[in-house]
């Protein structure tokens, strides 16, 4: 008997560690969240508008409500708050606030050029750990990754936005309990 105890002590310990490390298609989002929530975000389609290059850019209007971020942008209970971001510049500071208490969980962002070639890439925490992201550089000497999907927090924050030439611009945001779609004109 003490032979066998061992024995099913190990494969008890040995299949729970199995389950934890194979998770498919899972990313490691931060300490405390769960992966189940990230890998269904991830999963959502990019819905993301089309325009025409000759057309006008349909830049998400400002909001009135007095959410806590200057020239709030989206529908709520999400907000993208600060000025239009500058093209080819990957230091466009831009803070976002989620104003309803029943949000929670981390939010994703993706998006891209809608009217023409470019890509838009996020500061941040990746949504997938597989994604080695873009070390970019200041002119000032300062750096960091962005990525193409960005994982944050469920409360508000802040992050830079890349868009890598001027134009219009969508940005996706996803969450359990919501998701926008919020553009702006790179200028």
């Amino acid at each position: 008997m003490r032979v066998i105890m061992p024995v099913l002590v190990l494969v008890v310990l040995t299949s729970g560690c199995g389950q934890a490390a194979s998770t498919p298609g899972s990313s490691q989002p931060g300490p405390g969240a769960p992966i189940e929530p990230v890998a269904a975000l991830l999963a959502r389609p990019v819905k993301l508008p089309a325009v025409a290059p000759t057309a006008g850019c349909p830049v998400t209007p400002v909001t009135n409500p007095a959410v806590g971020v200057a020239d709030p942008r989206g529908r709520g209970p999400f907000y993208l708050g600060g000025p239009m971001p500058q093209g080819a510049f990957p230091w466009n500071k831009t803070v976002y606030i989620v104003t309803s208490a029943p949000a929670t969980g981390p939010i994703l962002f993706r998006g891209g050029r809608i009217d023409g070639t470019g890509r838009l890439q996020f500061s941040g925490n990746p949504a997938h750990p597989a994604d080695p992201g873009e070390l970019l550089e200041s002119q000032g000497g300062a750096s960091a990754r962005f990525y193409d999907q960005a994982l944050e927090n469920e409360g508000g924050g802040a992050l830079y936005l890349y868009p890598s030439t001027k134009g219009c611009y969508a940005i996706q945001v996803d969450a359990s309990s919501f998701e926008d779609v919020i553009v702006v004109r790179a200028g």
